[in-house]
Formats: structure tokens, C-alpha cells, sequence
């Protein structure tokens, strides 16, 4: 949170998750968290980010 902060500009993007890393994985570890990847995959592929932070629910 602290870099977040710092970071002018930046989102976090947060899922409900037993796993650790870049890209949302169900409360299992395994599966997709469609909010969480679609907010990560964005902004390599069309330089888009969330408007604002994203806080995705439950998959």
C-alpha cells in the first residue's frame, strides 16, 4: 500500500485470493479471477488502466 501511495498516478488492483501474485487466482490458488487479470492485462496490451482502484469480488 505504502508504494501504491507513493507511486503518483498508480492502482491497485486487490482480489479476495489464497495466492500470491500478479495475476488473480480464485480462493483455491487456481482459478481465474477475471477482474483482477482483466485489470493486469490491460495496460500492457492498450496502455489502459482502471479509472480508478479495483477491488474485485469473490470469484
Amino acid at each position: 500500500m505504502e508504494l501504491h501511495r507513493r507511486l503518483t498516478g498508480s492502482r491497485l488492483v486487490t482480489a479476495d485470493i489464497r495466492a500470491h501474485g500478479v495475476f488473480g487466482r480464485g480462493e483455491d490458488g487456481l482459478r481465474p479471477v477475471p477482474c483482477a487479470d482483466e485489470a493486469v492485462q490491460a495496460y500492457p496490451r492498450d496502455g489502459t488502466r482502471p479509472a480508478e482502484d479495483v477491488t474485485c469480488p469473490h470469484p
